[in-house]
């Protein structure tokens, strides 16, 4: 994953350097060739910086390829609004970028600002997220592949039973490259009946409480009778995993521990989209909640309280206290 990160941000550095010497056409620069971009301003609008991808480890690297290139690096944030992309992009125009990147919210309402853009003279690469213009350079990485590994880990785990699948917005295009892949791994299993598809859906934006509050949904029509998510990227896995597998309270002590529980004799994987983390694509589990012993110490009283079970009669030589806080014989 890093390796197909790495080519595809290695691919915008070269298209940049190109543009950046032309001014007309984004075209990869030739190889070693890095003094066409100098002194060019390339703007970047991203559909929305929080996140963790974008933040972390994308905008890094195609600064630093920006500006190993001699160029100056421009940018700004649509948070997740088409509207806000479309004047961001104008923005960027108005502030001298002679290249542009976009990461599209919707590929469609983006349109008309694109060609505008290309009208003027300013090559535009779509990054990640496909813009069908002729015009525009489409630079990302194989998004079907993505939903095979996802999809191939998950089943190794969890080759029967119920699954739920978590995608992205219905306006980018890698919600569906990614579904396809998760297709072309489970799709047999599925026309057999070993996997029941007990629920599917979009999420706007991809965003993280909307899907937290789709997989409520689908475990309440389900009777949390659910073995497996498959959640197209990481932000919208881990909020799927908040409400799954559901939560019980073992506390009978007053620290009020709790642990994770699951359907008998079933695993609890949740697949998110790869990134940079290193996380192995699809392999997520709830790791147990460690429990505290029953005997705890608590605010308004120090004294080790056994279980009600385990306690012996109260005598005037013997009480339960704790061993690090017994109590030493008074003298007078």
């Amino acid at each position: 994953m890093h390796v197909r990160k790495l080519a595809t941000l290695a691919g915008v550095a070269a298209v940049l350097v190109g543009a950046c010497s032309t001014g007309t056409t984004a075209t990869p620069a030739a190889s070693g060739g890095t003094a066409g971009g100098a002194g060019c301003t390339v703007g970047f609008s991203w559909n929305n910086y929080q996140e963790e991808r974008w933040a972390k480890w994308d905008e890094p690297a195609v600064k630093a390829a920006i500006q190993a290139g001699g160029g100056t690096y421009i940018s700004n944030d649509a948070k997740s609004s088409a509207a806000t992309q479309a004047s961001n992009v104008e923005n960027l125009i108005s502030q001298g970028a002679k290249v542009l990147i976009i990461l599209a919210q919707d590929d469609v309402a983006i349109l008309p600002s694109v060609t505008k853009a290309i009208s003027e003279g300013i090559p535009v690469i779509a990054y990640d997220r496909l813009i069908e213009d002729k015009g525009v350079l489409y630079q990302t990485f194989d998004n079907v592949e993505v939903g095979r590994m996802q999809a191939r880990e998950i089943f190794k785990a969890v080759p029967k039973g119920n699954y739920v699948i978590i995608k992205g917005n219905e306006a980018d295009n890698n919600a569906r490259f990614l579904r396809g892949g998760y297709d072309e791994i489970i799709g047999d299993a599925v026309k057999k009946g070993d996997i029941k598809i007990v629920g599917e859906t979009f999420t706007d934006g991809w965003k993280p409480d909307i899907a937290q509050s789709h997989m409520e949904g689908f475990l309440t029509a389900n009777n949390n009778d659910v073995q497996a998510v498959l959640s197209e990227n990481d932000g919208m896995a881990g909020a799927s995993s908040r409400r799954w597998p559901p939560r019980a309270s073992t506390a009978r002590c007053p620290s009020r521990a709790r642990t994770a529980t699951r359907p008998p004799s079933t695993t609890s994987p949740v697949a998110g989209r790869p990134s940079a983390s290193g996380r192995t694509p699809g392999s997520w589990a709830r790791p147990p909640v460690r429990r505290r012993s029953p005997c705890a110490r608590t605010r308004t009283s120090r004294r080790c309280r056994a279980p009600p079970s385990s306690r012996r009669p109260r005598t005037t030589r013997s009480r339960a206290t704790c061993s690090s806080r017994s109590r030493s014989s008074r003298t007078t």
